[in-house]
């Protein structure tokens, strides 16, 4: 059992990026009144949490398949919805940032 995480900043700049960004596409979403203009949204939100799971599989590259790891990995909602927990790699970047004191000087 890994006690230390590695360094999971790539991860946690990328999450930000997403969230950033999910609220801008969600409204694009709502907005979209064609089949057309509904897949091009969902395709540059499945092509957001693609890059966070390529920036996990990077950091995390010594004992994780980075290709397996941008195929698979998905930040999930920055908000929980009831019923649901936090996405795996949003509870990583947590513990990563409660090892290292925050992180958060990294994301600036």
């Amino acid at each position: 059992m890994v006690t230390t995480l590695p360094d999971l900043s790539r991860t946690a700049k990328a999450l930000a990026f997403y969230d950033e960004q999910e609220p801008v596409l969600n409204a694009q979403l709502d907005a979209a009144v064609t089949n057309k203009q509904v897949e091009l949204v969902l395709a540059r939100m499945e092509k957001l949490g693609e890059l966070v799971g390529a920036a996990f599989g990077e950091d995390t590259k010594a004992f994780n398949n980075p290709v397996t790891c941008r195929k698979t990995v998905r930040p999930g909602p920055a908000v929980l919805q009831p019923g649901f927990e936090q996405s795996f790699v949003r509870k990583m970047v947590a513990k990563w940032r409660e090892q290292t004191g925050g992180g958060d000087a990294l994301l600036r």
